[in-house]
């Protein structure tokens, strides 16, 4: 018999079974902590994981929906406005438009010839917001206190060059 059953056998009944109580109870203390714990840790780290995959996706799908100017439900939702209402709001904040046209690729084309950058961008904001159309092209050249600007929009009424 080996030093381990002899010391075994040497215990009272009563002391045998508190030592295989506090066996048990410490291989339920190592299986919590060495275990379990780790794999609740890991476990609600993979939940915030998904959680935030989740929100990146439904905003990345909200991105491209916008991009692609389709609403939620699959609907294109191009801008209800037409190049008339586009340069009236441009001289209601005090951006004149100097020539518009309809460019080869369907574009409305809106050139100014001089206007302050902070205007033209505070107007740009303002179309964005009340209108809901931004240019799909801008380029913008400085021209000493002013800049030049040449910008294209995509409308739903085509507009032709005016005079």
């Amino acid at each position: 018999m080996s030093a381990l059953g002899t010391w075994w056998d040497g215990l009272q009944r009563r002391e045998q079974r508190m030592v295989a109580v506090m066996l048990v109870a410490v291989a339920a203390f190592v299986y919590w902590y060495a275990l379990l714990s780790p794999l609740h840790t890991v476990r609600d780290d993979r939940i915030a994981r998904y959680d935030a995959a989740v929100a990146d996706q439904r905003e990345v799908s909200v991105a491209v929906a916008a991009l692609r100017g389709v609403r939620g439900d699959g609907a294109a939702s191009a801008p209800m406005v037409d190049a008339a209402a586009l340069v009236a709001h441009a001289a209601a904040v005090g951006v004149v438009v100097a020539r518009q046209r309809t460019a080869e690729d369907g574009l409305l084309e809106v050139g100014i010839d001089a206007v302050a950058a902070p205007a033209l961008f505070a107007w740009l904001d303002a179309a964005s917001r009340d209108l809901g159309v931004a240019p799909t092209r801008l380029q913008v050249e400085a021209t000493g206190a002013s800049v030049r600007a040449v910008l294209a929009f995509a409308l739903t009424t085509p507009a032709g060059p005016t005079p």
